[in-house]
């Protein structure tokens, strides 16, 4: 749990080395990371601008078979965007939907950028 705190505190700072740091760490006292622990640790890679990491995040919590709440789901929706992976982006909102989740504003704002073309 400490360890999950110190991550959260580098999600609010924006610090992603620090927390990917801590999740290294995780893994290798092999400690399974909470959802809230890969949320922490994506919004400080989101902070930062480290959009792949983002993503990878996003993989791995989906490997250790988590179920990725709205907030979760709308960030790796940004970092998508970012990174200009569309298909990710638009896969996460049905994602939403066939989890019975109702997508918020913040996920139909991501969405929406993310399809245009580039200029």
């Amino acid at each position: 749990r400490a360890l999950t705190a110190t991550i959260v505190s580098c999600g609010r700072l924006g610090n992603a080395t620090c927390a990917l740091n801590l999740m290294s760490d995780l893994r290798y006292l092999n400690i399974k990371p909470r959802e809230e622990t890969y949320v922490a640790a994506m919004m400080a890679c989101k902070r930062a601008g480290k959009w792949a990491q983002v993503i990878e995040l996003y993989e791995e919590l989906r490997k250790q078979q988590l179920k990725p709440n709205l907030i979760t789901t709308n960030i790796v929706m940004g970092a998508a965007r970012e990174c200009g992976r569309w298909e990710l982006c638009l896969s996460q909102l049905q994602g939403l939907r066939d989890r019975g989740v109702a997508p918020d504003a913040i996920s139909y704002s991501t969405a929406i950028p993310a399809c245009r073309r580039p200029t």
